[in-house]
């Protein structure tokens, strides 16, 4: 079958010794032309029926080189399919279906999408973007895995929600040994609600207690047993004019103006003033 390049700007006369011109191959556009039917455009599976003209002209009216083959017979052909279909210019918004018991690889997805699927089905969803929208139905799973390392978690919304209906499943598996959180910027109100059968500790962290000064005014001062306190701390006042008894009077450890003792213990104690206009000042350590 002959074939040429036809040069940029060029043109070429082809004799026509059959009925039919078929374009075998061809890697552009050009135009063939005779002044019977003046011209028309020549292209890759085109095949033109020419009754009483010998000769055209193929013209290259393009800035490229075009190479192409051709053919010319006395009988008409048919093409078929190759098993070969290119599909361009997509809209932007594509709809993809598929029945219960099949599944999906998707990866590389753009920034925004949505994902449904029915019950039965299964996605993996691979090299995510920012922004990803998953909606999980009645009877459907959703498996996460090989996490990082470490993730930072920041900027969260005021309100956070995960809902899981009836019959679904969420697993995350496949986390390494350490795992770090940093989550940030929390809104100022934030919101626990605890189901019946659960429960809420929150644990007071060791710190300090200040009490109010003793006053000896309507006889001894008894400092109540607590429980976790470590440390009593018992400073008698510089402007006293006498002791002031740890354990009662004339028992135990005499403090005398200014001085400072430190009861290691959550015990009950009874403190006495020699003179009852005089004061000590109190503070605990809680564990």
């Amino acid at each position: 079958m002959p074939a040429f390049t036809l040069k940029a700007g060029s043109e070429r006369l082809v004799q026509t010794s059959g009925l039919y011109l078929s374009i075998i191959n061809s890697t552009g556009n050009f135009s063939i032309e005779s002044p019977q039917f003046g011209a028309v455009v020549g292209e890759l599976g085109r095949q033109y029926e020419l009754p009483s003209i010998n000769q055209v002209t193929f013209v290259n009216h393009s800035s490229d080189d075009v190479n192409i083959e051709f053919e010319i017979a006395n009988i008409k052909v048919h093409t078929s399919g190759k098993g070969v279909v290119s599909i361009s210019n997509l809209p932007a918004v594509q709809p993809v279906e598929f029945s219960a018991d099949m599944s999906v690889d998707v990866g590389n997805f753009p920034a925004t999408q949505q994902v449904s699927f029915a019950a039965g089905q299964s996605v993996n969803v691979s090299n995510l973007p920012a922004t990803q929208a998953v909606t999980i139905e009645t009877g459907q799973s959703l498996n996460v895995g090989n996490f990082p390392t470490s993730f930072n978690v920041s900027n969260l919304p005021a309100t956070q929600a995960v809902t899981i209906e009836a019959g679904q499943a969420l697993n995350i598996g496949n986390l390494p040994a350490v795992q770090t959180v940093s989550v940030n910027n929390l809104p100022v109100t934030q919101a626990v609600t605890i189901e019946t059968g659960q429960s809420l500790a929150i644990e007071k962290p060791q710190g300090y207690n200040p009490l109010a000064p003793a006053n000896f005014g309507a006889g001894d001062v008894v400092i109540a047993a607590k429980s976790g306190r470590d440390t009593l701390v018992i400073m008698a006042a510089d402007e006293n004019t006498a002791k002031i008894w740890i354990g009662g009077n004339g028992v135990g450890i005499p403090l005398i103006p200014g001085q400072t003792f430190n009861l290691g213990s959550g015990a009950a104690v009874t403190l006495h003033a020699e003179n009852t206009a005089d004061t000590c000042y109190l503070a605990e350590v809680i564990n």
